[in-house]
């Protein structure tokens, strides 16, 4: 989940979200860890599980602060957009097990069917969110979505992280608009409901 913020507008929140994100199925394991990585292990309670993201989108629903949000809507990430923090093989490698059944793709990380279009669609909606901030459409953007992107590296995943949704903001701030502090503040709590926050501030 991120959050970006200016303070140029007094505008609404605005809030990425898609149904893909809660459809999606991240594999089984039992909260930390996939189940191929320990043969005697439950199977039916991964952290990165729908609930996720539903819980938080039915909160905002039941509250009445969805009908304040400004929606964002998502869009594929390119290529180009992923090999900014990623390289091709490790792009490849998503590509051929999300077509597959998934798999394994770094410490604590795994993949199931139809990731990278899950993944393409949360990191082109964090781009529109930015776009939508820095163009002063709203004032700040929360993006509600799976997986999460805080921790990956170049080449592989690493707790529950599979593509750095981060760094591949960070460029585009840096390269579109030209930003030249930006500060990533990281609040994690890993509960088995928890959530990640992300915080980019510019001025």
């Amino acid at each position: 989940m991120f959050f970006y913020w200016n303070n140029m507008t007094t505008k609404k929140t605005g809030l990425m979200y898609s149904k893909a994100f809660a459809q999606y199925h991240a594999g089984d394991g039992y909260l930390v860890y996939p189940a191929d990585t320990v043969l005697l292990m439950a199977s039916d309670d991964y952290y990165d599980k729908p609930e996720r993201v539903t819980q938080a989108y039915d909160m905002l629903e039941k509250t009445g602060l969805l009908k304040q949000l400004q929606a964002i809507e998502p869009r594929r990430a390119t290529d180009a957009e992923l090999l900014s923090a990623h390289s091709k093989a490790y792009i490849r490698k998503l590509d051929e097990l999300s077509r597959g059944s998934g798999g394994i793709v770094g410490d604590l990380a795994q993949v199931g069917h139809g990731a990278l279009d899950v993944i393409r669609e949360a990191v082109g909606g964090d781009l529109n969110a930015l776009d939508a901030v820095m163009q002063g459409k709203v004032q700040n953007a929360f993006c509600l979505q799976r997986p999460p992107g805080g921790h990956a590296e170049r080449d592989c995943g690493f707790g529950f992280c599979i593509v750095n949704n981060f760094n591949i903001i960070v460029n585009r701030a840096r390269e579109v608009y030209g930003l030249k502090r930006i500060l990533i503040a990281d609040f994690d709590n890993h509960c088995k409901k928890g959530h990640r926050r992300r915080l980019v501030r510019h001025q």
